[in-house]
């Protein structure tokens, strides 16, 4: 785990589990893992007209509608895409090891109601071999403290 993450954590007085697992790239195989939570994904937008970038975070297996994302951050449709492999190394990340609580980079974070329900979610730690389990509102509650321009969805 990522040392500001821990770094976090701790301060907030966080319960977590890191769990060590094999390497994982796809949510499909960190879905075979067989957590003790519901596993969220982050994945990153980028909006082309305004050279801005979003990191939406759900549901593994939510399906995102893209169109209804970019009327929330007020762009067109066909400006907001999937963040490319030179922009997520430019955001010092990969695909993969995008952590909804690295704030080492710059973009808004945007969280889909379908979470808000649930108990112990499982996220990167900005490692593809560990995955940290903790309560949804101690994320939030995370999210809020590190971020000021946090947006639900």
């Amino acid at each position: 785990m990522k040392k500001d993450i821990e770094t976090l954590l701790n301060k907030l007085k966080i319960n977590y589990r890191l769990i060590e697992h094999v390497p994982v790239w796809k949510m499909e195989d960190a879905l075979d893992l067989a957590l003790d939570c519901e596993l969220l994904k982050s994945l990153v937008f980028k909006d082309e007209k305004n050279q801005t970038f979003f990191l939406l975070v759900c549901k593994a297996e939510e399906r995102v509608n893209v169109s209804a994302l970019a009327k929330l951050v007020r762009t067109s449709r066909s400006k907001l895409k999937f963040a490319s492999e030179e922009d997520l190394i430019a955001l010092k990340t990969k695909a993969g090891l995008v952590s909804p609580l690295d704030f080492s980079n710059k973009y808004s974070i945007i969280i889909s109601e379908q979470i808000k329900s649930l108990g112990n979610v499982g996220i990167h730690a900005g490692s593809n071999t560990e995955t940290l389990i903790l309560d949804v509102e101690d994320l939030v509650k995370c999210l809020v403290k590190q971020q000021k321009n946090l947006i639900w969805m």
